[in-house]
């Protein structure tokens, strides 16, 4: 083929298609339509960047992540509707005669026309590209609010490894089916049949396959700090397609009508057919080169697993030297001294090295040996024969990690996710498990790059498998100008163009990750502690608008300073790091709980995504004017957007949430039956003590990747997008949920089977364990926790402990978990809660004239497990102001009855009560009575707290309520667990979304679009009846099928006087105008519409007063049928009736009839005697 002629074909078609109205249409088009989602996503970040971390994966900076895909899809349906009708529009334009006696071969009349047809396509394609690279470029420069720089080879990525190859492989596509099909619209569907089909199968491919037969793009986001050009499946892949392409064209130029030899035809028919055979070749090799992957994988995973029980070798030290190569390699030459007594095999240690190196040299107390074996990523060495406790192992290695060796025991894998939507959001939380480019390197524990006792499996399963504790003395060396992180303060010193760094941190440790860079440091240091942020270059001007800050900063950390020494704890390293690190990162690691990898001992990591490039100069730009004119309130302004920024991140890499993890975890930890849950308990009080809050964001993998769902009814309108929730609420939103309770009611903390069911397990320790931080806090106060956290570390620094050792350390400081909590780690009760007997009165006038108004009211514990609650009270003065106010938190015995009293200067208006945790789920409020008579009584001043007894007034009654084992229902059809809402609406308005209503106590939760008629559901109420819960079941429609049956063991016969229990009859869940929303916390993706409901009557929106539903009673044979009429006005025991009855078995059944809604709450028989 001559260029000339491809040239000059090319130029040809160029301008045959200029003159077609539909290639203007669609350049148009697809340049509208990409503009338009580059200023949206580039306006609502500029808005929203400062709300979350998690917002800054809809930069800018990454759009050919987001926007590649479109436009791939608009160009490829230009180049169909191109291309779909080339010869036939050679014989509409009377050019086919002509093109026919060129003196041009066929395939170079193919090749030139569609060189053509990409260079019109492409040219926009790349010109739009450009545009906004120069223009976030220039946006950057003038410090415009509008726009960023597009990560460069992401650009360049897109420009040579997407745009082209798809346009030529989709276009020689078309050609061969419009010579071969001839019929337009056919070409049109078969063509557009492929690309929908593709699209699918690389959805319902695994994510690894997926991944390497991508036609599209290279499988890491785009960062800034580790940019990445092409990877060998991008350009093997290309290849294939260029492969595939040109067979194609091949084919196509030995079927085109036009004249040509025969021996052409021949060879190129044999041409194209070899090359589809080379490019099907490529594609089953790289296949094949995935499944070797997964074979070495499980290969790993089975080696591991068969020495699972031995995995108690005890390092002691690791000293010696790392020398990285950034982006090349890493030479080893360590010391480890393992103990020679405490290994489960008394013949061998068995230590876990990543399979990526390759061991030099390896020798046991000096003597090099060559009898031990290296293979899956196991070491095995024999042990010295000498009676010593130690023995010191050298090992020099060298190689290159392979970063698939890490998190095998994952309960989730990442690269053969259940659902597209699964690896789309697993991918938006990092790919690389570390990270060794030429510019970035982070070596996370999780790769096991430094030798770690026992097997790879089963590190976070530490009821079965303790840590391993060990002191630590390591020389880094980089390249010069390079600064590296690690677990606390390096010296460092640069010779032979290079800088070395001297770790040895003060206490032993479990883990080690380094981070090394050519990093811009910011630092302070306060009482003897410095703190460093570590960040690239390229972000160093986004921070400096951060500079006011600094002040606020600085007396933050002396206030938190403070509270450790008066808690009597220490931070164990002379510096904390935080440190950028890209966003290819991944962020969760492995065992059960896939808990976040960004907190390392003396290191937090930050992903580039979020602080570095957050748009904080919106911030200033709406400072007040009161404020900005003060130095110290503009630095407090700033400092507490900052502090709300991090709050809102749950992607794992929240600094208030991981920086108390290196007070006790990375010093010593539990070990045994039970040792999750205390873990748990410890990380928890820790952060409380650490922070002075718990109000930081949670990270769960499992909500991650599923998104906002197992919605209750109460959360439909209480979260209009996650990433904006308070932390606090978010983390009720995670825990407070009915499987977790349910599940919680049924195990102990010690024996939850972590593996089983991971979310709802991670779910139920944090509920307990948080709760019982908050009790200890409460009851005991931060010093004396503080001191038993101290105590631990004291007691056990560098080594593990177990339960009973833990409680024992408890008692030594005064804390005794019985009395607060019972038995919180075997046992499975909670307190439950009843108030009762709530009144105000007006006291005597103090001697000053002051006005004294005394509550009291009931509470009782009726569980035999204590609990610690607080309560408040809302007093509402004569001028209309209202003031709360909250009493000191006090414990209250199982079983156990109690008056509590309060004296204020205003009547008391609302209570609430408390409980940590509880069987009541949450606050009890009680609304009291307004007072009649303001005339001061005699009564005495009663004890702020007094054990009383007490009957409750139902104690002779018999109840049933809708949660007790004899309340059943029938449903007209079977009961579905998924939401009835509309599947367009899902569709429309977030793809991928399932929105799915849990099941509580056996009934789904009801929300506005719980589904079918004729079905039961549970709703919760304020208005409701409940020991310790308010709930009722309600039924939507009319269905004659559906039933609702309490029934009651009377004990004697008799007159009977039955009462039934009616709610509030508006369901909870409708209201005029309500924000309903989805999304994922942390990844950027959030979705919120609106939906209008009004009820049957009325312009108020409010659901029709309901006529009336069904009430029967059936004992003796007989059976009663009784309009029950509500009205708004009757709340609470409604008398139905009372019957003489002599038989003990009876049963209320609530059936529909005319109104919109039934409810079946609770029914009490009370025994009427005879006046005789």
């Amino acid at each position: 083929m001559k260029l000339s002629n491809l040239w000059a074909l090319a130029t040809a078609e160029v301008r045959s298609c200029r003159r077609l109205a539909r290639a203007w249409v669609f350049i148009a088009l697809a340049l509208v339509l990409c503009l338009a989602i580059w200023i949206t996503q580039s306006v609502e970040y500029s808005q929203s960047s400062t709300f979350g971390p998690g917002a800054g994966l809809a930069s800018p900076r990454y759009m050919m992540e987001r926007l590649g895909a479109q436009l791939l899809l608009f160009f490829s349906l230009g180049i169909l509707f191109l291309t779909f009708d080339v010869r036939s529009r050679d014989i509409r334009d009377r050019i086919g005669e002509v093109l026919d006696i060129r003196p041009v071969s066929n395939l170079e009349l193919l090749t030139g026309r569609l060189f053509g047809v990409v260079l019109l396509l492409a040219t926009p394609a790349i010109a739009l590209v450009l545009f906004m690279l120069v223009f976030g470029w220039l946006a950057e420069t003038m410090g415009a609010t509008f726009g960023s720089l597009i990560e460069p080879f992401s650009v360049l990525s897109f420009l040579i490894w997407d745009i082209v190859p798809n346009l030529v492989l989709w276009g020689s596509l078309t050609y061969f089916f419009a010579i071969t099909l001839r019929y337009r619209l056919l070409v049109a569907i078969v063509v557009l049949g492929l690309m929908v089909g593709l699209f699918f199968l690389m959805r319902s491919l695994p994510a690894d396959v997926a991944s390497a037969l991508s036609i599209r793009g290279l499988a890491v986001y785009p960062s800034e700090l580790a940019p990445q050009f092409a990877s060998f499946n991008s350009v093997a892949m290309r290849i294939v397609m260029l492969l595939i392409s040109g067979g194609l064209l091949a084919m196509t130029a030995a079927m085109h009508p036009r004249v040509e030899r025969e021996r052409f035809r021949v060879s190129q028919l044999v041409s194209g057919a070899v090359l589809l055979v080379i490019a099907c070749a490529g594609v089953l090799g790289m296949f094949s080169f995935v499944q070797f992957e997964r074979n070495q994988f499980s290969q790993w995973i089975a080696a591991h697993s068969q020495h699972q029980s031995n995995s108690t070798t005890d390092i002691q030290s690791i000293s010696g030297t790392v020398d990285i190569r950034p982006g090349r390699s890493i030479d080893l030459d360590l010391t480890l001294l393992l103990s020679t007594g405490t290994s489960t095999n008394a013949n061998e240690w068995l230590l876990s090295l990543n399979p990526g190196y390759h061991i030099v040299e390896l020798s046991v107390d000096g003597k090099s040996t060559r009898e031990y074996e290296f293979e899956y990523g196991l070491l095995t060495i024999p042990k010295a024969e000498a009676a010593e406790e130690s023995s010191k192992i050298r090992i020099v290695a060298t190689g290159m990690p392979n970063e698939r060796f890490a998190f095998l025991d994952s309960a989730i894998n990442a690269r053969k996710p259940e659902t597209a939507e699964q690896a789309r959001r697993l991918f938006r939380l990092g790919q690389k498990s570390y990270i060794q480019h030429s510019e970035f390197v982070a070596l996370m524990p999780g790769v096991f790059w430094l030798p770690s006792s026992g097997t790879a499996l089963g590190s976070t399963e530490w009821d079965s498998r303790g840590s391993d504790f060990f002191e630590l003395a390591l020389e880094v060396s980089v390249p010069e100008g390079w600064i590296v992180a690690g677990p606390g303060k390096a010296s460092f010193e640069t010779k032979s163009s290079k800088t070395h760094f001297h770790f040895s941190p003060k206490v032993p440790i479990r883990d080690i990750a380094l981070v090394g860079s050519k990093f811009v440091r910011f630092s302070t240091k306060v009482q003897g502690i410095e703190f460093e942020l570590l960040t690239s270059k390229k972000h160093r001007k986004n921070l400096r608008i951060l500079k006011d800050v600094g002040p606020a900063l600085n007396d933050w950390i002396e206030e938190r300073v403070a509270e450790w020494n008066l808690a009597g704890i220490d931070y164990p390293f002379e510096l904390l790091s935080l440190i950028e690190v890209p966003v290819t990162l991944r962020v969760f690691g492995g065992g059960w709980r896939m808990d976040s990898v960004f907190a390392q001992p003396g290191i937090l990591l930050l992903r580039e995504s979020g602080l570095p490039i957050a748009r904080f100069e919106n911030v200033l730009d709406n400072i007040p004017d009161d404020i900005i004119e003060s130095d110290e309130k503009r630095s407090e302004y700033i400092f507490e957007s900052v502090m709300e920024f991090f709050k809102h991140d749950q992607a794992g890499g929240n600094p208030l949430a991981n920086v108390s993890k290196n007070f006790v975890l990375y010093q010593s930890m539990a070990r045994e039956n039970g040792a999750t849950a205390i873990n748990y308990f410890i990380n928890e009080l820790s952060k409380i003590v650490a922070t002075g809050t718990d109000e930081s964001s949670l990270f769960s993998l499992y909500v991650a990747i599923g998104g906002t769902q197992n919605i209750r009814s109460s959360d439909i309108f209480s979260f209009e997008q996650t990433y904006e929730a308070t932390p606090r609420v978010w983390h009720e939103h995670f825990t407070d949920r009915p499987p977790v309770w349910e599940r919680l009611s049924e195990t102990s903390l010690s024996g939850i089977d972590l593996n089983d069911d991971p979310d709802i397990a991670s779910r139920i320790l944090l509920l307990r364990t948080n709760a019982l931080a908050h009790q200890v806090l409460e009851h005991y106060g931060i010093e004396k926790s503080g001191a038993f956290l101290a105590e631990l570390l004291t007691r056990f620094s560098g080594s593990t402990f177990n339960k009973s050792e833990f409680f024992e350390t408890a008692q030594a400081v005064g804390i005794d978990f019985d009395a607060i909590a019972g038995d919180w780690l075997d046992g499975q009760g909670l307190p439950g809660f009843i108030v009762a007997d709530a009144k105000t009165e007006r006291l005597q006038d103090t001697e000053s004239g002051e006005s004294v108004y005394q509550t009291s009211f009931v509470l009782r514990n009726d569980e035999s497990t204590p609990g610690v609650v607080t309560v408040s009270y809302l007093t509402h003065a004569g001028d209309g102001d209202e003031f709360a106010r909250t009493l000191p938190a006090f414990r209250v015995a199982g079983e156990t009855s109690l008056q509590v009293a309060f004296q204020d200067s205003q009547p008391t208006r609302h209570i609430w009560i408390s409980p940590e945790i509880s069987l009541n789920r949450g606050y009890l409020q009680i609304d009291v009575a307004e007072l009649e008579d303001f005339v001061p009584t005699d009564s005495a001043v009663l004890p702020p707290i007094a054990e009383i007894d007490w009957q409750s007034p139902d104690a002779q009654s018999i109840i049933v309520d809708d949660l007790d084992d004899g309340f059943s229902v029938l449903n007209g059809e079977d009961i579905s667990d998924e939401s009835s809402m509309p599947p367009i609406l899902a569709f429309l308005f977030n793809v991928g979304f399932s929105l799915h209503t849990e099941v509580d106590e056996g009934l789904p939760q009801f929300n506005i679009f719980s589904g079918d008629q004729g079905q039961w559901f549970r709703q919760e109420s304020r208005s409701s009846h409940g020991k310790y819960r308010r709930t009722h079941a309600i039924l939507r429609g009319q269905s004659e099928e559906s039933r609702a049956t309490f029934n009651a063991i009377l004990p004697s016969p008799g007159s009977w006087k039955l009462e039934f229990h009616l709610p509030s009859m508006i369901p909870a869940a409708i209201s005029t105008e309500s924000n309903i929303g989805f999304g994922v916390s942390g990844v950027g993706a959030t979705t919120s519409i609106t939906i209008r409901t009004s009820g049957g009557g009325g312009s108020s929106g409010r659901v029709e007063e309901p006529e009336f539903f069904l009430v029967e009673t059936n004992f003796d044979d007989t059976s009663e049928v009784i309009e029950v009429e509500p009205s708004f006005a009757s709340r609470g025991w409604v008398e139905l009736g009372t019957f003489d009855i002599e038989s003990s078995e009876v049963e209320v059944v609530v059936s529909a009839g005319t109104s919109q809604f039934s409810v079946a709450d609770a029914v009490k028989w009370t025994k009427v005697e005879s006046e005789d």
